[in-house]
């Protein structure tokens, strides 16, 4: 009778250890299809290129890949179609993460990510404008220069022509002297014509009055010898 009671409980026990085991087995594949599906909802969210990168940072360049049935350890970069949420599921296992804990890594690093690039870009961007402000400032000294330049031309042209009408100046001031030179001269050429003509009127004038005193002295000496007795 306690052999038969024995072996009750004994069955009891092993009946209750199967029931627990299925449970436990249900228990796990189903925690593990949660976190499959979890895997798979990342996936698509961020794609397998974050994913791999994440994986390989974490799990010093090592990967599971799934080659048709086989899964296969693979260091550096792998082909994407050979990583599915099921290799991705293993690998986080192995690094000792949850798929929960996969996401919070992965948007650390994509703000990371962000901050870099936003970082890169604000400095590129810093740049540019340093490099627009740079050719700005050349682009303004050259206009002076050239402004410059040109100033330097327009005053050295007005200086030539300045000296141009300043000799012009002096040759037209010369001229004029040697025309009023030669206008006096031909004044005084005129003034001592006039002079001579003067003289000579008067000369001839004074000749005229001879000539008359001459003729009236001769008629006077013609009537006195008239009134001489004659001696015949």
């Amino acid at each position: 009778m306690k052999i038969k009671i024995c072996r009750m409980k004994l069955n009891f026990v092993v009946v209750a250890l199967s029931v627990f085991i299925i449970l436990f087995q249900e228990i796990e594949l189903y925690g593990q299809s949660s976190d499959i599906i979890a895997v798979e909802n990342i996936i698509l969210k961020y794609g397998k290129n974050v994913l791999i990168k994440e994986i390989l940072i974490k799990n010093n360049n090592n990967i599971t890949l799934q080659v048709g049935d086989r899964l296969k350890n693979f260091s550096g970069n792998p082909d994407q179609s050979y990583v599915n949420s099921y290799t991705v599921l293993i690998d986080i296992n192995k690094i000792g993460i949850t798929p929960h804990q996969l996401e919070k890594l992965v948007n650390e690093s994509l703000k990371n990510k962000t901050k870099f690039l936003l970082s890169q870009m604000s400095c590129h961007l810093k740049e540019k404008i340093f490099e627009i402000r740079k050719n700005k400032e050349s682009i303004v000294i050259d206009a002076i220069k050239m402004k410059e330049e040109e100033l330097k031309m327009k005053e050295e042209e007005l200086k030539r022509k300045d000296e141009e009408l300043k000799k012009e100046a002096e040759r037209i001031l010369g001229r004029k002297l040697l025309i009023e030179e030669e206008i006096k001269r031909q004044e005084e050429e005129i003034k001592s014509e006039e002079i001579k003509r003067k003289n000579a009127e008067r000369i001839l004038k004074k000749k005229k009055i001879l000539e008359e005193e001459v003729k009236k002295e001769e008629e006077k000496i013609r009537k006195d010898i008239e009134m001489l007795p004659s001696r015949f």
